[in-house]
């Protein structure tokens, strides 16, 4: 009879341990403030600043390693398409509307000023270092960058 008491008091015990546990309802990092922006050679382009607005995450390109075209002009998102076509990297709004969905940052979109391509993404923040997933369609098709805060 005792043995059945301690047992269902340890299971209570181990319960409310994980139950309070910071990993057992583990929030994603925030993923708000300046980040450097690696391509996949692991050169560094430009820092963009995240920051929330009304539940809603958004990012800025805010410096450019190489800010000038071959004309000594800034450099354009000649590529991007309406409402940015044309419009300085730097200011560009390239993270839209991410929210934090308790695993990650999602439901948004992420677009690359180079090619002109807005994707779906997700962001999660690992320490020092945010991993960027941006896909089309399909979350199992896209590309993966390394930010470093």
């Amino acid at each position: 009879m005792k043995s059945v008491y301690y047992a269902k008091r340890f299971v209570i015990v181990v319960f409310l341990v994980l139950l309070t546990s910071g990993s057992f309802w583990a929030s994603p990092q925030p993923i708000t403030g300046v980040w450097r922006t690696i391509d996949e050679k692991g050169r560094q382009k430009s820092l963009v600043k995240i920051y929330e607005e009304n539940g809603r995450f958004f990012g800025r390109i805010i410096a450019l390693t190489d800010p000038y075209d071959k004309n000594g002009k800034p450099k354009l998102c000649v590529k991007c398409k309406r409402p940015n076509k044309n419009k300085p990297y730097i200011g560009l709004l390239i993270i839209k509307n991410l929210k934090n969905d308790g695993n990650a940052y999602s439901g948004g979109e992420i677009t690359d000023p180079e090619i002109g391509v807005t994707y779906k993404c997700w962001l999660k923040a690992r320490g020092n270092h945010l991993e960027i997933y941006a896909y089309t369609n399909y979350r199992s098709v896209g590309r993966r960058q390394i930010w470093i805060r």
